[in-house]
């Protein structure tokens, strides 16, 4: 039997996922992070909050940030493309990706 991951809400902020989600409004456990290749260390806090999340009837999110601080402040070269970790982040069965583009002017943001 194959199971199939449904494919995530990928959005450009907090405010857009919460009017797609407002008719399903439930509790929700976020990863929050840049995801910059989704390396073992990564797939290790994906993997718990997706397992928190169905163990506690959440809604599992992840929030990350394109580009990269790295990328943006440093000029580090990207790890992977922004598709490459959109397609790495979508098997985990997360409800939503929100990638929030992070800007000199974000970075300013309290």
């Amino acid at each position: 039997m194959t199971t199939v991951t449904p494919t995530p809400l990928i959005t450009a902020s907090l405010g857009e996922l919460a009017a797609a989600r407002a008719e399903h409004a439930s509790s929700t456990a976020i990863a929050i992070g840049t995801f910059d290749g989704v390396h073992l260390g990564h797939q290790r806090v994906l993997e718990h909050v997706v397992q928190t999340s169905r163990q506690d009837n959440l809604d599992a999110v992840i929030v990350t940030f394109d580009p990269s601080p790295k990328v943006l402040f440093l000029e580090q070269k990207y790890l992977t493309s922004r598709h490459e970790k959109l397609q790495r982040l979508a098997g985990y069965g997360f409800k939503a990706v929100v990638v929030i583009p992070f800007t000199k002017d974000y970075a300013q943001t309290n």
